[in-house]
């Protein structure tokens, strides 16, 4: 009874769901662009860390390794061997002639169709063999510690590269906000040379040079679109974005104009 205790005990053991997953590793799910209007910078962060594909296969190597060490801490443990086979046996017209004419002993079926099975139990026990276990368990540790440092370097990466990438977007949409405030004063500048000009106080000369501003005021808003488009598709990708879009009514939080700038000129070599 002792026996049948333990073994039950031990297959309780091996069923139960591994746990002691560390806090940095547990997937936290950031916030939907659906509900943003303005990004910032920590919020695209956030995202990234949550949804670049490049951190969830750096947390599935490190559950591949927790899993190498569960495999290897297993073989302390007893191994245990189940088998069974069944089997539904039909005796031929000549067994089952005999099997009437001389029964069988006792326990065995006299039926022409009969069922038949066996099942078996077999546990081991490895005790010693040259250390091998240990060194395996300290190896599939020390590649766990190697893979939570990896995943802590890209996420260093990761972070970094969304702050370069949200910045030149920042940047482009900075740039767009100029050009179409420009755009915006030459028409009205062109509407009151135009004015003036048929009222006979304007020459045509000024109507001309303003929509020369204006047309280079429309080609560089054109050339900010484009240059915000193709940063919104680095930093959709470093988002974990699907489609690599970013929303067309999302805007990225404006860049900081009360930045203050230490001007404090210090030693080149305390510098370096």
């Amino acid at each position: 009874m002792k026996t049948k205790n333990l073994i039950l005990t031990l297959i309780l053991l091996f069923l139960l769901p591994p746990s002691g997953r560390s806090a940095e590793e547990l997937a936290t799910p950031g916030p939907s662009l659906a509900e943003i209007a303005t990004l910032d910078l920590h919020t695209a962060q956030r995202i990234a860390l949550a949804a670049n594909p490049d951190m969830a296969a750096a947390l599935s190597r490190i559950e591949q390794a927790r899993a190498r060490i569960r495999q290897a801490a297993a073989a302390w443990w007893p191994g245990i061997e189940l088998t069974g086979q069944y089997s539904r046996i039909r005796r031929s017209d000549t067994a089952y002639d005999l099997i009437k004419l001389y029964p069988s002993s006792p326990g065995v079926s006299s039926d022409r169709t009969y069922d038949e099975g066996t099942a078996g139990l077999k546990a081991t026990w490895v005790l010693f063999d040259g250390f091998y276990r240990s060194f395996r368990e300290q190896q599939a540790r020390f590649d766990l510690k190697g893979q939570r440092a990896a995943r802590r370097d890209s996420q260093r990466l990761l972070i970094n590269a969304v702050a370069e990438a949200f910045f030149n977007a920042q940047l482009a949409q900075t740039r767009i906000d100029i050009a179409q405030a420009d755009q915006d004063f030459y028409q009205a500048r062109l509407r009151d040379a135009k004015s003036r000009y048929e009222v006979g106080v304007g020459p045509w000369g000024d109507v001309l040079n303003i929509r020369v501003q204006l047309n280079t005021a429309r080609t560089n808003l054109l050339l900010s679109q484009r240059q915000f488009e193709a940063a919104g598709y680095g930093l959709a990708a470093l988002l974990g974005i699907k489609d690599g879009r970013l929303p067309r009514d999302l805007r990225l939080s404006p860049l900081d104009t009360g930045m203050k700038i230490d001007e404090t000129n210090g030693e080149v070599e305390e510098l370096i």
